[in-house]
């Protein structure tokens, strides 16, 4: 379902690709895009997206209080041809 409403999201709000002079004005609009995700209605159902959120908000855990890194960092090489060695070391 997330990546169904990613895809639906780049579709309906970035297609065409919205034309912005600075960041701030990108953010703005990114925010109005989000303002109207919460108010719609998905087929089928009475509540809205924020109405839906608000009512599952209490089940959800609170985020950790250490931050956790999710990055992978590796060294990798690049052969003549243009062919990329990634982990080749490590099984």
């Amino acid at each position: 379902g997330v990546e169904g409403e990613v895809g639906r999201f780049r579709r309906r709000h970035l297609v065409p690709v919205p034309e912005v002079a600075t960041f701030a004005e990108l953010e703005a609009f990114f925010e109005a895009a989000d303002r109207a995700d919460d108010a719609r209605r998905i087929d089928g159902r009475r509540e809205t997206v924020s109405g839906a959120f608000e009512r599952e908000r209490p089940s959800l855990r609170a985020l950790p209080d250490e931050p956790f890194d999710t990055a992978l960092t590796f060294s990798t090489s690049v052969d003549r041809k243009s062919r990329v060695r990634v982990r080749s070391g490590l099984r």
